[in-house]
């Protein structure tokens, strides 16, 4: 599991006169799956897909992009697990 950090920049009213105020919210997420590790969902467990992205929902939980062929698809966590083999990362995501 890793940690993310997101900020978010919003205009909010405030002050006597109701003018704009610029906020800035900064909180850490934990990631399950971390941008190219290699995982399957639980219905289709002999596919392998790839981790390309993820997103913050309002609920504040990640859905993952997953990758395979030339399609991607958004998934929550809970659908998804690693892909038991020995190749772990996909080169070009790694830090």
């Amino acid at each position: 599991m890793s940690l993310i950090s997101v900020e978010f920049n919003d205009l909010r009213a405030g002050g006597s006169f109701f003018q704009l105020i610029p906020i800035t919210m900064r909180k850490q997420i934990s990631v399950a799956f971390n941008f190219g590790d290699s995982v399957r969902l639980k219905t289709e467990p002999d596919m392998k897909r790839i981790v390309t992205g993820y997103i913050l929902r309002q609920s504040g939980r990640p859905m993952y992009e997953l990758a395979w062929n030339v399609e991607s698809t958004w998934h929550h966590e809970v659908e998804i697990e690693n892909f038991s083999d020995n190749s772990k990362k996909v080169h070009g995501f790694g830090k």
